[in-house]
């Protein structure tokens, strides 16, 4: 039917308008079978692609970029989605973070990024704004398909403080507004990139250029945030990714590494097999939380008592590995401390927790004056 009404401009924007807002509905809302739906705009896109090839009259080009953008949401709503917050972390990690690693993500935004700048300095070619479009989609298609599939299932992780903490409130509330349709974010991008490939290049005209620094910022994000292999201040990699590549973490080295301790002394026992756990926790998250047990211990010790602190850790109950730091030598309060409770608020999305209790007399034959508990989810990957 598009083919038969290429001719009448407005009907097939009223006829793309409506596809647009039938993908927009929620899937128990939907009088459509959206699979359908997306084969035939794999069909129209076809028959565009092979009207622009011949060189035939019209808006081919203009028509089939608005498919393609309907194909990129019809993908997001039919494709598989992680279910559960280890999948989803899995996923991310072997679909975004491999490839990001591999610098296979990031050069087509780069180019679409740098043909923006240069937009400033010259006209560009036909041929460029085609490639940037091009790149664009690509790019898009990329980040729907790798990284906002994942998030729903990742939302309460990504609320939490502990990612609030790593991105900085700024982008932490951008990555947020993704989690419920991240689809329309990306279509923000398309929206601005259109326009400027459309309209005049106006260098001297402001409505011009805040179109142009919108789109930067908006795509220097998405970079920062999904597609850097490396970071220009830091050197590492993408903000998601390289939250994605600190867990799961090995428990065991982690707590080994006491035994360095010399004030105070540590003992470490692993009991069953948990000496070869790994947890689904970020690794700088559980490093944070262990050494604050040790300075809690310094903190409050005694002055000339012995100190002594004694690790042991084993699984507890399916999924679940505990870790239970008991220590003599000081005179800790009876409610956990702002510290504690700190800590424990940014491991709770993550299943973990973090507790404190002071030890009665009778539960210290040893000594014993403070118990902290680190309840841990054990790995269980996709």
């Amino acid at each position: 039917m598009l083919n038969l009404a290429l001719d009448e401009p407005v009907l097939v924007d009223q006829m793309l308008l409506e596809c647009q807002r039938l993908l927009s509905r929620p899937p128990h809302d939907s009088p459509i079978d959206v699979v359908r739906l997306r084969k035939s705009l794999l069909r129209c896109r076809k028959s565009l692609e092979e009207r622009r090839e011949a060189r035939v009259p019209g808006l081919a080009d203009e028509y089939l970029h608005v498919v393609q953008q309907l194909i990129t949401v019809a993908d997001h709503k039919v494709g598989p989605k992680p279910d559960d917050p280890q999948k989803a972390w899995e996923q991310l990690r072997e679909d975004l973070g491999h490839a990001v690693m591999r610098h296979r993500l990031d050069s087509g935004l780069l180019r679409v990024r740098d043909y923006v700048e240069d937009l400033e300095d010259a006209a560009p070619s036909q041929r460029a704004a085609l490639d940037a479009r091009s790149d664009w989609e690509t790019c898009k298609r990329h980040l729907a398909e790798r990284a906002l599939v994942c998030l729903p299932a990742l939302r309460h992780i990504l609320a939490g403080e502990y990612v609030d903490d790593r991105l900085g409130r700024r982008d932490h509330e951008r990555l947020m507004r993704l989690v419920p349709n991240g689809i329309t974010a990306l279509s923000e991008v398309t929206e601005r990139l259109d326009r400027l490939l459309r309209a005049p290049r106006q260098v001297d005209d402001p409505d011009w250029q805040t179109v142009r620094y919108e789109l930067l910022d908006r795509l220097d994000w998405w970079y920062r945030m999904f597609l850097a292999t490396h970071l220009p201040e830091t050197g590492k990699r993408a903000h998601l990714v390289d939250l994605v590549s600190s867990a799961p973490a090995r428990l065991g080295p982690r707590l080994e590494a006491l035994r360095a301790a010399q004030d105070p002394a540590v003992e470490v026992v692993a009991r069953g097999a948990a000496g070869e756990a790994e947890v689904f926790c970020p690794l700088p998250l559980l490093t944070e939380a262990v050494e604050h047990v040790l300075d809690n211990t310094r903190r409050h010790r005694v002055p000339d008592a012995e100190c002594r602190v004694h690790v042991a850790y084993a699984t507890s109950g399916p999924g679940t590995v505990e870790v239970s730091f008991r220590n003599t030598g000081t005179r800790p309060r009876r409610a956990p401390g702002q510290g504690l409770r700190a800590l424990d608020a940014k491991l709770r999305p993550f299943g973990a927790s973090l507790t404190g209790h002071a030890l009665d007399e009778e539960d210290g034959e040893k000594g014993w004056t403070f118990e902290t508990l680190l309840a841990l989810r054990l790995w269980e990957g996709a």
